[in-house]
């Protein structure tokens, strides 16, 4: 499995995904998917530390492709 997330663009929002992906985190890869905002530097932190790739928007479909055959191929060998 693999996760992809599409994080919305405000503050308040990021952050109550965030604390829903710290106190669930599987043992699955993820990618979040977000518009590029300016957030204070512990939430982009965290956003980096929770996920294996973050693609800002608008983003390359190819990469975000390449990136899910990554993970997923990882994955399985695990």
């Amino acid at each position: 499995g693999l996760l992809l997330i599409d994080l919305f663009s405000f503050p308040s929002d990021i952050l109550k995904e965030i604390n829903v992906l710290r106190t669930s985190r599987l043992k699955v890869p993820v990618i979040i998917l977000r518009v590029y905002r300016q957030l204070n530097s512990e939430i982009e932190e965290t956003i980096k530390d929770l996920s294996d790739f973050v693609f800002y928007k608008p983003f390359d479909v190819n990469a975000v492709a390449e990136a899910v055959h990554k993970l997923l191929e990882g994955h399985e060998r695990v």
